[in-house]
């Protein structure tokens, strides 16, 4: 089903840009800080997606990850051990095949994915929202996010 446009606006391109704003926003490198009274953690942007997706899925593979990232199994396992030499991951055995390592957010990982300002800002607006409007919106970015990358690579 097309989605009907006005000559003078196109809602298709206005909410493609307004994702791509929210996802610079989101990604843009700063200085997350762990928790009151704790040093800063630099992390550039691809870590910091990584660390929520071992946050949100771990313990996980690295190539579970690879996968849901769309990257080479190489290249994530080089940013886990970045994330693991910042102690904001760790690796241990598979539950079902200890052979595997599998990644975990690590306490300091966690009160990093927790601290995120720009998670907390996002959260006190959405909380300001409706449930029926917050259940709307979930609903239909993951209907996006599907149909753009696949059922089986949501973060």
């Amino acid at each position: 089903m097309a989605v009907d446009r006005d000559e003078s606006t196109d809602p298709v391109r206005d909410l493609y840009a307004v994702l791509l704003e929210l996802g610079c926003a989101v990604m843009r490198p700063r200085h997350h800080e762990t928790g009151p009274r704790l040093h800063p953690v630099k992390l550039d942007r691809v870590l910091f997606p990584l660390l929520l997706g071992i946050d949100r899925h771990g313990p996980i593979g690295v190539g579970d990850l690879a996968k849901r990232f769309g990257r080479d199994y190489t290249t994530i396992s080089r940013h886990v051990g970045r994330l693991e030499a910042m102690n904001l991951v760790s690796r241990q055995p598979g539950k079902h095949d200890r052979r595997l390592n599998q990644a975990v957010v690590t306490t300091a990982g966690k009160a990093l994915v927790d601290g995120a300002e720009r998670g907390k800002v996002a959260i006190e607006v959405l909380e300001q929202w409706a449930a029926a409007d917050v259940e709307d919106l979930l609903r239909l970015l993951r209907k996006l996010s599907t149909a753009i990358v696949g059922p089986d690579t949501e973060l």
